[in-house]
């Protein structure tokens, strides 16, 4: 159920035998919702299943839910708010409760917590991320995102590696890059409300463990640095921040060849010198942003 009515609803079933496409029949016959059911003569993979869901919509913001995930009553309403009022905010993403069972309601398990910023640019965005700080998005599962956002993302999945695209870890974070880096849009954290991800054994993200993780989002970022040159600071900064959060761990092949290739640019100064650098490159980037914020139009 939600309190926001203007919606329409998508239902792709990807050749599933639990009874998914009865329940979603019955269910929607009686919501009063426009709804389309797609099925899928056979498993055609999680990322090719999100791409025919978006083109079966025709509404401006996009709503992904997985077969884990819930909202609340409010959710949509209030993650719909800015996007509305503000054509800048690409995404608006709230905090999410990870539950075991349908009836949880406590919200001491969370994910991505607003912290102190509500307004995420590409800066904010990449070196939260480098730094694994948990007040971003990952999972579409968390966020509203504006059409033209998600057909962006969607341009750049046919730039990553097939094993991105296979194990669905990857292209979740190139929906939310995209309209950063190409539109310079920012995000928004909308902290009165909230989604649900109930823990589920069959998950792709508990069926992957932090390595592969950290392997496949390399393999993005590494693609999306191909892609957007221009911003070879910021990513080269995010994968010294990343670098710095692996020590101590097992890193992967891919993790330590992106590691080698950032610093190879760098040399011959150490770690701690490249970071400072990039991040005064960084500075002067905002600084001369918000300059031009501030100019009055002619």
């Amino acid at each position: 159920a939600s309190s926001y009515s203007n919606i329409e609803v998508i239902v792709s079933d990807n050749a599933s035998s639990d009874g998914t496409i009865d329940l979603a029949r019955e269910t929607l016959k009686v919501s009063g919702r426009p709804y389309r059911i797609i099925e899928n003569a056979k498993n055609e993979g999680p990322v090719a299943n999100w791409v025919k869901a978006f083109n079966a919509s025709s509404g401006k913001l996009i709503k992904y839910v997985w077969s884990d995930d819930a909202v609340t009553d409010s959710t949509l309403t209030r993650l719909a708010a800015p996007l509305v009022s503000d054509k800048a905010i690409a995404f608006s993403f709230c905090p999410a409760i990870i539950a075991s069972t349908l009836d949880q309601t406590s919200s001491d398990r969370l994910a991505y917590r607003c912290g102190h910023s509500k307004i995420l640019d590409l800066d904010r965005f990449a070196i939260g991320f480098g730094l694994r700080i948990p007040h971003l998005p990952v999972s579409p599962g968390a966020a509203l995102i504006r059409r033209e956002a998600v057909t962006l993302g969607i341009h750049q999945f046919g730039f990553l590696p097939n094993t991105c695209l296979q194990r669905a870890v990857g292209p979740d974070l190139a929906i939310f890059y995209s309209g950063l880096l190409e539109e310079g849009w920012v995000g928004i954290c909308c902290e009165d409300t909230h989604v649900i991800f109930y823990e589920d054994a069959t998950s792709i993200t508990n069926n992957t463990n932090r390595r592969q993780l950290n392997d496949l989002y390399d393999r993005t970022t590494l693609s999306l640095l191909q892609r957007f040159p221009a911003q070879r600071d910021l990513f080269l900064l995010l994968r010294l921040l990343r670098a710095v959060g692996d020590r101590g761990s097992e890193r992967s092949a891919i993790s330590m060849e992106f590691q080698t290739a950032a610093l190879g640019r760098l040399r011959p100064r150490p770690l701690a010198q490249a970071i400072k650098q990039l991040l005064k490159a960084l500075l002067r980037r905002q600084k001369s942003h918000r300059h031009l914020h501030m100019q009055k139009p002619e």
